[in-house]
């Protein structure tokens, strides 16, 4: 089984990853779980979003570096994990360079079509937050010594709110695939629940 959870930084997407793992992993003593994170390796894409003013002028470069790190990840992690029936959990995948990529003006459909080779999730979790509710946790984390976002781009609000915008014209976008919108406005107890039900909906398993 494959999940990914996606969205915005600042949604609260990787605690619920952890929460997901644990939990899963105490329904049976035989689901084994890999928890896993995108970007993979690529140091270049970290450097490049880490210390570049303006990453926007190397948008090419950076997609062909996500798409090229990506399918290092699907070869190297994914696939190797579900043929052994493993479940795996990612920390963002293809759904975060379409959504942020397109809103640096490239074509959700040219985005799309150029990952649309890549394995399908099983449920694809996108956990939704205001932009303001998302900077006030950012700012939190850091204040209590947390990751501070890689990502320059999340310094701008306007950017992220079309981020935020793309990730909910996603569903739309891809019918055939299983995304389910979580409310992540709400606490860490209760999105879980969400993800949850979401999971119990799509599985037949009771929670």
């Amino acid at each position: 089984m494959f999940i990914v959870l996606d969205g915005i930084d600042g949604c609260g997407k990787s605690t619920q990853v952890w929460k997901l793992a644990k939990w899963l992993s105490g329904l049976d003593k035989y689901n084994h779980v890999v928890v896993t994170r995108e970007p993979y390796k690529y140091r270049e894409i970290r450097e490049i979003l880490r210390l570049e003013e303006n990453p926007e002028e190397r948008m090419e470069r950076l997609i062909e570096l996500f798409v090229k790190d990506r399918q290092e990840h699907i070869d190297e992690i994914i696939k190797p994990a579900l043929e052994r029936e493993v479940i795996v959990i990612s920390d963002r995948y293809k759904y975060s360079t379409i959504c942020y990529q397109a809103a640096q003006g490239r074509d959700m459909g040219e985005l799309i079509e150029r990952q649309k080779q890549m394995p399908i999730p099983d449920f694809i979790f996108l956990v939704d937050i205001s932009v303001e509710t998302a900077g006030e946790r950012r700012r939190k984390e850091s204040k209590d010594g947390g990751r501070v976002s890689e990502h320059k781009f999340e310094k701008s609000r306007k950017f992220l709110a079309k981020v935020r915008e793309n990730y909910l014209k996603l569903k739309g976008l891809l019918p055939e695939e299983n995304i389910i919108i979580i409310d992540g406005e709400k606490g860490i107890e209760e999105i879980f629940e969400e993800v949850k039900k979401g999971f119990e909906k799509g599985s037949g398993m009771p929670v």
